[in-house]
Order: C-alpha cells, then sequence, then structure tokens
C-alpha cells in the first residue's frame, strides 16, 4: 500500500521526467512557428519538386505579419508566401519583431 502512495504522489509531482516532456507550449515563438505552418498549409500552386524557402518577415505594431523577403525569388512562390501571410494578426504578444524561418514546401502529389 505504501508503494501504491509513493507512486501516486511521484505522478503528481510536474517535474517528474515520465511526465513532463520539456515543451513549453505557452512560448510565443513556438506558437507563431505553428501558426506560421498552419497558414501555409496545403498550397494552391502546383510544384514539380520540393523546395526549400527562406521566409524573412517582421511583426508589426499591430500585431500582424509583414513578409520582407522571400527566397529563392520565384515570382509564384513569393505570391504565395505573402498571400498567405501578410497582413495575418497573431492573438499574443511576442517581445522579438525580426524573423526568418526556412520551410519547404512539398511537391504535389
Amino acid at each position: 500500500m505504501k508503494k501504491i502512495i509513493l507512486l501516486f504522489l511521484l505522478s503528481l509531482n510536474p517535474n517528474t521526467s515520465f511526465i513532463s516532456n520539456g515543451l513549453d507550449y505557452d512560448d510565443p515563438e513556438r506558437k507563431l512557428r505553428s501558426k506560421i505552418a498552419t497558414l501555409l498549409e496545403d498550397p494552391d500552386i502546383i510544384l514539380k519538386e520540393n523546395i526549400r524557402t527562406k521566409i524573412v518577415f517582421e511583426i508589426n505594431d499591430d500585431k500582424k505579419i509583414n513578409v520582407l523577403d522571400v527566397k529563392p525569388q520565384d515570382a509564384k512562390i513569393i505570391n504565395y508566401v505573402k498571400s498567405r501571410l501578410n497582413d495575418k494578426k497573431i492573438k499574443f504578444s511576442i517581445e522579438k519583431k525580426l524573423f526568418s524561418v526556412a520551410i519547404v514546401l512539398e511537391k504535389n502529389r
């Protein structure tokens, strides 16, 4: 009986490694990465191969995304990224204002 109570008490401790995975779900940068990934899902452009893309953007004072640069300099990719990201509002505060993300746009199947 003492072993069962001890195990129960250990399971209530949030610092226990087998319970906590170390991920901070309230991290604003994690939320932003998730938001960007969601906005760029399911491209409506035709891709014949996977394309590595680097996007530089800022979050303005109104908490809106403003795309500054997209590489490679392909007009269809730039238009796609800007149409999906520009002026999209985030619902959380973040201190850092300038961001750079690398993504892979997967070819259409």
